[in-house]
């Protein structure tokens, strides 16, 4: 039901159901949404296969950050209907942002640059960075710090 311009970027999650011990594979899909105040909206859809068919959608945002950080990705993971009492822990997820595969019109060539993903003049010495601070039910939290190949122009 969204638009065909709004795939944002593409992906894949590794989950695991406890206290069971069932792991699933998910793609992503990564839609935007209205933007509002300096935030861009955002759904995160995970379509899993195996071992069930389970498809989940999570609003998340795109909203600035501190420097040397261009922009913060928010999801927010909500509980899966009909799984009372199971959590569901994040084990890995891979997304990528303007993907260079995300082609509009039908296929005729126009490639897509998101709007709203703010990428400095020059890439820095060792990449673009990258940060992700996790928040779980528990209220424990986890941080990583990667950083992106600078693109070609």
């Amino acid at each position: 039901g969204c638009p065909s311009n709004s795939v944002m970027g593409y992906g894949w999650a590794r989950v695991q159901a406890r206290p069971y011990s069932i792991r699933e594979s998910a793609r992503i899909t990564l839609l935007s949404g209205p933007e509002h105040g300096g935030t861009l909206d955002l759904l995160v859809y995970a379509d899993g296969e195996q071992p069930a068919s389970v498809q989940l959608v999570d609003p998340a945002a795109l909203v600035p950050a501190a420097p040397p950080y261009g922009g913060a990705l928010s999801v927010r993971l909500l509980p899966i209907p009909g799984l009372e009492g199971i959590t569901v822990a994040l084990l890995r997820i891979d997304l990528s942002i303007g993907a260079r595969d995300i082609v509009y019109d039908g296929g005729r060539g126009r490639t897509y640059h998101p709007d709203g993903v703010v990428l400095p003049a020059r890439c820095p010495a060792g990449g673009l960075p990258f940060r992700a601070d996790l928040l779980f039910a528990d209220r424990s939290r986890a941080s990583t710090v990667s950083a992106a190949r600078c693109p070609s122009r």
